[in-house]
């Protein structure tokens, strides 16, 4: 919770507002790898993948006009990569 006092022109709007706001992540990430090994050519492939979830409230200043507010987000986010490499 926080509070903070705002120099106002109009007595109708007041001069105390406060806001409250909350957010959270999860995140997941892993790795994989093998080597196919054979007597002249060796192969590694490596497998990763990584995703990302954000959660916020909305929040708001107060009811009076003139406060600020903003409604809750949500997001994810996902990557995946795959690597062939010639060496193990």
């Amino acid at each position: 919770m926080s509070r903070r006092g705002v120099p106002s022109p109009s007595p109708a709007i007041g001069d105390r507002l406060t806001g409250d706001h909350n957010a959270g992540t999860a995140q997941a990430c892993g790795e994989a790898g093998y080597c196919f090994a054979r007597t002249r050519i060796a192969l590694e492939l490596l497998a990763g993948e990584a995703y990302v979830n954000l959660q916020t409230d909305g929040f708001g200043e107060g009811d009076l006009r003139g406060c600020r507010a903003q409604n809750g987000l949500a997001g994810d986010t996902g990557v995946a990569n795959l690597v062939v490499s010639e060496h193990c």
